[in-house]
């Protein structure tokens, strides 16, 4: 991190020469590392009980990076689709770990990625059934989930546990002051 793009370019070649690295299938360059290298460092990550802790932060680089294009596409950020794979691995554990608020917050800020562009309903499906199943504490997160709940329902054509999703939302977006939130919910 912070390393200028040519001295980054340079490691990374080395790193590919040396066959730690490998690339990955993907319209744009991508790599990722080498299968034994990676479960030497996953056994590494173990040894030093840091996975919990590496994998927080994985997510919250996710939810960081799709808050930041929540309103981008594929024109002019093509680079965040790669990232959908991440987003199924790291989603799948915060379900596994029962984090209701972790997993409701990555599947509300890549909104717009699978509504309009992954269009990975069932999966999205899974994670806010999921978040809300576990519970989501932080209200503006819940209220999130389930208006995008209700945007599933709607576009599977279940129309009555669609307005039920949006009602929970509604009275939470106003309980939360959410103004935006609420003529959304309405809108919807």
């Amino acid at each position: 991190m912070g390393e200028p793009l040519e001295g980054a370019c340079l490691a990374l070649a080395r790193l590919f020469n040396l066959s730690l690295v490998k690339m990955v299938e993907s319209p744009r360059e991508r790599y990722r590392l080498h299968d034994l290298l990676f479960e030497h460092a996953g056994g590494k990550l173990e040894a030093c009980q840091e996975v919990e802790e590496t994998k927080r932060a994985h997510a919250d680089y996710l939810v960081a990076l799709f808050n930041k294009h929540s309103l981008d596409d594929l024109s002019n950020a093509p680079e965040v689709a790669d990232d959908l794979d991440n987003l199924r691995f790291i989603a799948g554990w915060a379900l596994a770990q029962g984090d209701g608020d972790l997993l409701g917050q990555l599947a509300t800020a890549p909104r717009n990625w699978l509504y309009n562009i992954f269009r990975a309903w069932e999966d999205w499906q899974i994670w806010l059934a999921g978040a809300l199943e576990l519970g989501v504490e932080d209200q503006q997160t819940k209220a999130n989930v389930l208006q995008a709940m209700g945007d599933v329902q709607q576009f599977r054509k279940q129309m009555d546990a669609a307005l039920e999703s949006y009602a929970q939302a509604l009275g939470l977006f106003r309980a939360v002051g959410d103004r935006l939130g609420e003529a959304n919910v309405l809108l919807s």
